[in-house]
């Protein structure tokens, strides 16, 4: 039902559209009101109407903030126990997100932990699972791959639309005098412009998102590894994550620098 709710709504539109433009064209070209039937506007505005009181009420437009991962809930702590130990590469699936505060519209819980076993300490379990996250954005195919957010057929319908009316305003603009073609167009390109702006934000909004999840992943990194870096034998964290580091590989961790 939400197809046929999308494409209720995208009728509807298309109704408006041409009683915009049937009205636009008759005071464009001083056409006497007698000469108009009222129900060649009146009948495709009702039935526009209803098409889209029922669009909307089969169709819930799906939002890129329906995809956020970063509130999930873990079962372990990052801060070890009483007697740390290292864990079992499992465990870093029980851990909740690092940052979570900050929307992750493009993270996969389930792929996105470091290679190798956890170790039993605070600031490395947190650095090494920012980066193997920071490492997902910074690969660029597994960034595009992610990005394919919601909106995009909404913004593609809204787009052809919207320059479909404004090729019709040019069009029309060079016309004679008396059958001038301009004001209808022009009128419904102001009533395309809402679904077609609201349909540009949703979609960008999840890059947006993502850009924003990035710079705070990168600046925790800074962070940890300032952190890390304080160790009175020296920092263990290893260098900051690059591109092409994707799945994140922790680097090894000296004898006897942790239990």
């Amino acid at each position: 039902m939400s197809i046929l709710g999308f494409w209720l709504k995208v009728l509807a539109a298309l109704l408006g559209v041409f009683v915009l433009v049937k009205v636009g064209y008759d005071i464009e070209n001083d056409f006497p009101s007698g000469n108009t039937s009222p129900a060649v506007v009146a009948f495709p505005l009702v039935i526009g109407m209803v098409l889209a009181l029922y669009g909307f009420k089969w169709h819930d437009p799906e939002s890129v903030s329906d995809w956020d991962v970063a509130g999930r809930l873990g079962t372990r702590h990052f801060r070890p126990s009483r007697n740390p130990q290292w864990l079992p590469h499992e465990a870093w699936f029980e851990f909740p997100d690092p940052l979570p505060d900050v929307p992750d519209v493009t993270g996969v819980p389930e792929t996105d932990v470091p290679e190798g076993d956890v170790p039993p300490d605070h600031t490395l379990r947190r650095l090494w699972l920012v980066r193997a996250q920071l490492a997902a954005h910074l690969d660029a195919r597994t960034a595009r791959a992610r990005r394919k957010f919601p909106g995009i057929g909404a913004l593609a319908v809204a787009s052809i639309g919207l320059a479909g009316c404004v090729s019709l305003a040019v069009i029309g603009a060079q016309q004679h005098p008396g059958q001038r073609f301009v004001l209808g167009p022009v009128l419904a390109c102001g009533f395309l412009l809402w679904p077609f702006a609201q349909s540009l934000l949703s979609y960008t909004e999840g890059f947006t998102l993502a850009a924003k999840r990035r710079r705070a992943l990168q600046q925790t990194e800074a962070r940890l590894m300032e952190m890390d870096g304080k160790r009175p034998g020296g920092p263990l964290g290893g260098p900051a994550v690059r591109a092409g580091e994707f799945p994140y590989v922790p680097p090894s961790v000296p004898p006897g620098r942790l239990p």
